[in-house]
C-alpha cells in the first residue's frame, strides 16, 4: 500500500484506515459539485420557487375571481345596464303561414344563463300587428312547435305550455299547462322553430324533419322523434 501523505500517522491509526481515509477522500473529489454547475443550479432553483409563489397566489385569485365575476360583477353590470327589461334582443325567428308572418323574438333575461323572455310577434295581411308575451324560457324551451289545430287556427307547443293562434284575429289563447302538448300532430303538423341537424337555430319545415315531440320532464328541452 502506498503510503498517503494526507493521512494521519499509519503508526497510530493503522495501516487499514489509512486505506479507508484515502478512498473517502477520493470519493468525495469524484462527487464534488462544479461551481458554475452549483450556480446554475441555485438559480434555476430560485427561478422554481418565484415560479410556485406565482402560482400559490394566482390559483386562489382565480378561483375566487370566477364567482366573484359570474354570479356578482356581471349580474350587477347587467342589472345596471338593463334593470327588469326592455333587455337585449338574442334572436328572432320568423315563419309565413298562409299570408301571416309569425315571429319569435327572444330576449337575454339572465347575465350568463341561457334564459330568455320570448314574445311572439304576428302581423296580419293588411298591416295590423299583434304581440303577446310568451311563458319565461327558464331553461329548455328553445323549441316551439307547429301544428294545425283546425282551420285558421294553429296550436304552438313548447316545453312549458300550449297555445292557440288564430291567424284570422292574431288572438292567442293560452291552454292549460301540458294539455295536449305531448301529442303527435300527424299530417297537421307544420315545422318547429328550433335547432336543425346542424345546430342551427331557426325554422325547420316538416318537409326536411319530421315532428319532434316536446318532453315536459323538468329541465329537459329534449323532444321525442315520430318517425
Amino acid at each position: 500500500m502506498r503510503y498517503n501523505a494526507r493521512c494521519p500517522a499509519q503508526a497510530s491509526i493503522g495501516a487499514e484506515a489509512c486505506v479507508l481515509y484515502a478512498a473517502t477522500e477520493t470519493a468525495a473529489a469524484r462527487y464534488s459539485v462544479n461551481p458554475v454547475c452549483s450556480a446554475a443550479r441555485r438559480a434555476t432553483m430560485k427561478y422554481l420557487k418565484l415560479v410556485l409563489v406565482a402560482l400559490l397566489v394566482a390559483l386562489p385569485t382565480l378561483i375566487l375571481y370566477v364567482p366573484l365575476w359570474m354570479f356578482g360583477i356581471n349580474p350587477l353590470l347587467f342589472e345596471a345596464m338593463y334593470g327588469h327589461g326592455p333587455y337585449p334582443v338574442a334572436d328572432y325567428r320568423e315563419v309565413g303561414i298562409d299570408g301571416v308572418t309569425i315571429g319569435l323574438e327572444r330576449r337575454q333575461s339572465h347575465s350568463f344563463l341561457a334564459e330568455y323572455e320570448r314574445r311572439l310577434l304576428v302581423a296580419l295581411p293588411g298591416g295590423a300587428s299583434v304581440a303577446h308575451d310568451l311563458y319565461k324560457d327558464t331553461g329548455g324551451a328553445n323549441r316551439l312547435n307547429f301544428c294545425w289545430e283546425r282551420d285558421g287556427v294553429i296550436r304552438l307547443s313548447d316545453r312549458f305550455q300550449n297555445y292557440l293562434l288564430s291567424l284570422d284575429t292574431g288572438d292567442l289563447l293560452r291552454l292549460p299547462y301540458r294539455e295536449g302538448g305531448d301529442d303527435a300532430c300527424g299530417s297537421a303538423y307544420i315545422g318547429a322553430i328550433g335547432e336543425d341537424a346542424s345546430g342551427r337555430y331557426r325554422f325547420v319545415p316538416v318537409a326536411e324533419e319530421p315532428q319532434c315531440v316536446i318532453s315536459y320532464a323538468w329541465r329537459s328541452g329534449r323532444c321525442r322523434p315520430t318517425a
